[in-house]
């Protein structure tokens, strides 16, 4: 995430921001709790949402305050003082601007953009996109996918046209107008022979988006009647102006029977896993970008389970891998001893994910790529060989702990 220098005088805007990312807040407008009130249905509820017609123009000459990403494609995930326009003697001060809950919503899991007095922001469980007014909350325009969304919003202005770009959680990737919610086009964002989601934000690169696909079935494997498992991690570049698939990485083959039978005697597959949860980034002085993994779902293992990869920005070919644990085997069967958990002699069956993005981080006398995995380890690494530069455990990690959403 990162916030472009902006206005400090006025904290609404920021709290404009907090507020929209609660998710079950009461409306703060009257006339929106009312709607939601009187159950007319959620067509009734967005029409109250929006703004007075005379109201409803998105300036996109105003300031980009904040994107998931740095411009260049870091993942920093740090905002210092002068950048969010705001310091610790002013956290006392803040008020609530304004609050809107979504009527049918129960889960919100994406980070908006601000550019000006415009917030867009993606109510995943909603299938709508709103661009709300920074000041009020009103709706200036919604834009309606008809599905679950999935990711954070990525924005850039290409051709001179503002434009906003997200994933939904059939693995489409929509690209729309962010001065009217008008769609620009929609397409696939998956990689052949695989079916995965997207979780991570699609990164715009001059004229790619970068997709990070995060196939794994880790979920279906606690499932003892499914033949364990299918599906893996992927990076798709997709040409931002059509949608058309540019190339595609896989962090391994396409799964196959390996001859090996669960306890209950079904039949296993494999390999699959390694799912690329986190958003890809970008170094374009070595045209190079980074993604990181999580573990095999199946035997055999591979050696792009639980590792950072360093993928050629212009063709997609893997450059290095660095694996931070080996034989790392996991689903949902391995969390009640189910049939699909199959432990052989080396066997890490731990689920230590790399939960967060890899960033570059200057330090000094030369430049590194650093991840938090959630074993409860950093690691630093030369982003030009991947070879490990340093290695630092910060905490014992678990399966849904340790450094799980990334670092800063």
């Amino acid at each position: 995430m990162f916030f472009y220098s902006r206005l400090q005088a006025s904290f609404r805007s920021y709290l404009s921001l907090v507020a929209i990312l609660s998710a079950g807040l009461t409306a703060a407008q009257p006339g929106l709790a009312q709607e939601q009130a009187t159950g007319d249905g959620i067509e009734d509820w967005v029409a109250a949402t929006m703004c007075a017609v005379d109201h409803r123009s998105v300036d996109l000459e105003q300031t980009l305050s904040f994107a998931f990403t740095e411009t260049d494609g870091n993942n920093p995930r740090h905002l210092n003082a002068a950048q969010a326009g705001l310091n610790t003697a002013d956290l006392s001060k803040l008020e609530l601007a304004w609050a809107v809950a979504f009527p049918q919503t129960s889960s919100l899991r994406a980070a908006p953009v601000i550019i000006g007095s415009t917030i867009f922001y993606s109510a995943t469980d909603s299938g709508r996109v709103f661009a709300l007014d920074i000041n009020t909350g009103c709706a200036k325009w919604v834009y309606d996918a008809d599905t679950r969304l999935r990711s954070s919003m990525a924005y850039k202005v290409i051709d001179d046209l503002g434009t906003l770009v997200f994933s939904d959680q059939g693995g489409m990737v929509h690209a729309i107008n962010a001065g009217n919610g008008e769609a620009i086009w929609v397409a696939s964002g998956q990689a052949s022979n695989n079916q995965a989601m997207i979780t991570g934000t699609p990164v715009i690169h001059d004229d790619k988006i970068i997709v990070p696909l995060s196939g794994s079935g880790v979920i279906t494997g606690g499932n003892p009647r499914y033949e364990c498992c299918e599906n893996h991690g992927a990076v798709t570049a997709l040409d931002v102006r059509t949608g058309e698939k540019l190339w595609e990485y896989h962090t391994m083959p396409a799964a196959e029977y390996t001859g090996m039978v669960s306890s209950t005697g079904v039949k296993q597959r494999g390999p699959s896993g390694a799912p690329i949860w986190t958003t890809p980034t970008v170094d374009a002085e070595r045209g190079q970008v980074y993604v990181t993994t999580g573990e095999n779902t199946s035997h055999p293992t591979t050696n792009t389970s639980d590792a950072i990869i360093a993928l050629n920005l212009e063709t997609g070919e893997e450059i290095w891998a660095f694996q931070a644990l080996e034989n790392d085997m996991w689903n949902f069967g391995c969390a009640a001893g189910g049939p699909n958990c199959i432990i052989l002699d080396n066997t890490n069956a731990v689920d230590f994910d790399f939960g967060g993005p890899a960033i570059l981080v200057e330090t000094g006398d030369r430049e590194l790529l650093i991840a938090g995995q959630k074993s409860g380890d950093l690691w630093a690494l030369d982003p030009v060989t991947g070879a490990l530069v340093w290695n630092q455990r910060v905490g014992e990690g678990t399966a849904l702990g340790g450094n799980h959403w990334g670092i800063a």
